[in-house]
């Protein structure tokens, strides 16, 4: 495992017994403390050049406040001067757990260039202070707010919410349900700033590690569901299930299910079940259908030719798949048969135009790779369009060491990229989604989220280019599985299972019922 993976691994949680043991040892050494530094503030520079375009006037995000500057200093301080200890669950010395740190580092290594320009959109039950940057959560809910359609996108930027209910499901997986009179700052995918108002929370395993941040304390979630009123002199916390934990400048405290918090004047905490917070409504966790035109190759029995078409026609047809020059293996997959390229001229292909201009789309499948996965031999899981510059959509796997992670997911189009940050060369089975959101002035540096095994992934290479998918003209191709686009000389080496192809951009409730069953949508 390189180090890069390891510090990867890591932030997220999901080291195992041995793989600590080397962390350790890494920790253990100034050089590596250093690189393990070094990592992070180049993932956060990474971010920051997401969230912003040229031409731009910043200013100070005041959600920077100094709990902020004072836990990154404590980060800097533990990395510099001590080894991490390690037990089965990793704390720094702060006992602020290393991925919020990393929230928290991001907004001071943001702070030195500073963060957003906000262009202001005022409605009458709603408004949403917005940038320029990526958009990071989604509307999936109203009551009550009748100017706003579900499904509108959330850029960085304050949500003022006068009356009713609004829901936003942010691009980690976390829910997060406002009521009445309430101000948010939506800060990005992981974390947001409550300034006043009413909000319950619902954090899936996934979204780990989600903060409110508010003007008294920060609420990190450790697996919970939760719900905060901010005011003026306190701030009020309960538990539903799970565990968070308050941190305030003087104190920190854990507050279990069923429990509450009070954060008082100069950040004092105390143990107290409000029965305001108790009785805040709380996210409606029931399923989110998914209704979609989609194709849906499940790859269980060969059907005269290649494999049916089992998605429910609302492309306008059923597109079956057919065989290319030679014939993949019908094997065990993720769920009943998959399919096993051996990167030898194996193909499939069929009439489906695929989703063309900037329209949004999502691809989702099971993906296996062999360890040894060489050059020549990542290309397509997914592929259509045209080869020139914006017009191709083709998923592959990254193994171009200058253009972010070895091993990684990647979408690309002729001139632009965006790959993700977990090498997926471990011979196990992965849940992949690519999702566009799509729009005007669409970018894949902006618009294009990768999620693996359901959970955001994030960004180790981009080049930005503006989205135009060709999907008619001579030389624009259907979509096909199998084979790189630009030539017949590469071959996928690997095995796919239960792959789809939506209409639009899936939320992450949305992806995780995939992951996690033989869905057929609705």
């Amino acid at each position: 495992m390189t180090k890069e993976e390891l510090f990867n691994r890591y932030l997220d949680h999901q080291l195992s017994s041995e793989a600590l043991i080397e962390f350790k040892k890494l920790l253990e050494t100034e050089g590596g403390r250093e690189e393990f530094y070094r990592y992070i503030k180049e993932t956060t520079t990474i971010a920051h050049h997401l969230k912003q375009t040229s031409n731009e006037e910043f200013v100070v995000d005041e959600a920077l406040t100094s709990l902020v500057q004072k836990s990154e200093q404590h980060l800097i301080q533990s990395l510099r001067e001590k080894p991490i200890p390690v037990k089965e669950e990793i704390y720094f010395r702060s006992t602020l757990r290393p991925k919020h740190l990393l929230a928290f580092a991001a907004l001071i290594f943001l702070s030195l260039g500073s963060l957003f320009f906000f262009e202001v959109i005022r409605v009458k039950e709603f408004t949403v202070q917005k940038d320029s940057g990526k958009a990071v959560a989604r509307i999936t809910k109203l009551n009550g707010v009748s100017n706003l359609k579900e499904g509108q996108w959330i850029k960085p930027g304050e949500v003022y919410l006068e009356s009713g209910e609004l829901e936003l499901s942010f691009d980690s997986g976390a829910r997060v349900l406002l009521q009445d009179k309430t101000k948010l700052l939506v800060e990005d995918e992981n974390r947001a700033f409550l300034k006043s108002g009413i909000l319950s929370a619902y954090v899936p395993k996934e979204a780990k590690g989600f903060v409110v941040n508010t003007a008294k304390a920060s609420i990190v979630d450790l697996g919970t569901e939760f719900s905060v009123i901010a005011e003026d002199e306190r701030i009020d916390i309960h538990v539903f299930t799970g565990q968070v934990e308050v941190i305030s400048e003087s104190s920190s405290l854990l507050v279990d299910e069923g429990k509450g918090a009070s954060v008082a004047i100069k950040g004092r905490i105390s143990e107290k079940l409000s029965k305001a917070a108790s009785a805040v409504v709380r996210v409606d966790r029931s399923k989110i259908p998914l209704k979609s035109a989609f194709i849906y190759w499940p790859f269980e029995n060969e059907s005269g030719q290649g494999y049916k078409d089992q998605g429910n026609g609302g492309f306008g047809a059923f597109y079956d798949l057919t065989f290319g020059e030679k014939v993949p293996t019908l094997s065990s997959g993720k769920y009943g048969n998959g399919l096993v390229f051996s990167g030898k001229k194996e193909y499939l292909q069929s009439e489906f135009k695929g989703i063309g201009g900037a329209s949004p789309r999502t691809i989702s499948f099971w993906l296996k790779l062999p360890p040894d996965l060489n050059k020549g031999e990542h290309y397509a899981m997914v592929a259509w369009g045209k080869i020139a510059p914006t017009e191709k959509w083709q998923l592959g796997i990254n193994l171009i060491g200058n253009n972010g992670v070895k091993g990684a997911i990647r979408t690309e189009f002729s001139k632009g990229y965006v790959v993700g940050v977990t090498d997926l060369r471990d011979g196990r089975w992965h849940h992949i989604s690519s999702v566009f959101i799509g729009g005007d002035d669409a970018d894949v540096a902006t618009h294009v989220k990768h999620y693996v095994d359901g959970k955001l992934e994030g960004v180790s290479g981009y080049q930005a280019i503006k989205i135009n998918t060709a999907t008619s003209g001579e030389k624009s191709k259907p979509a096909f599985i199998g084979k790189y686009i630009n030539h017949d000389k590469w071959y996928m080496r690997a095995a796919i299972d239960e792959l789809y192809i939506f209409d639009r951009a899936l939320t992450p409730a949305q992806i995780t019922l995939l992951r996690d069953s033989e869905l057929k949508p609705e």
